[in-house]
């Protein structure tokens, strides 16, 4: 069953996942079809605020330089011509 199916017939509770630890709403997320380790840790991330949190407050600057950095080992330019 998808993501909006579940939010809609009560199946996935969103504010549980909220209040669950990290591992706990991780595993609950990527037990979800369609949701794969790294949406759930995106999830957790920009949704939720969680994560890196000991990288504070400098976090936007370490997702910005890890962006260039894979984007630099796949090949890719940051900026697209």
């Amino acid at each position: 069953m998808g993501i909006a199916r579940q939010i809609a017939d009560g199946t996935l509770d969103l504010r549980r996942i909220a209040r669950s630890d990290d591992p706990t709403a991780h595993r609950h997320l990527v037990n979800i079809r369609s949701i794969g380790p790294w949406t759930a840790d995106l999830y957790l991330l920009m949704a939720l605020g969680r994560l890196a949190q000991r990288w504070a407050p400098w976090r936007a600057v370490a997702a910005h330089i890890l962006w260039h950095h894979y984007l630099s080992t796949r090949g890719g330019s940051p900026v697209q011509e």
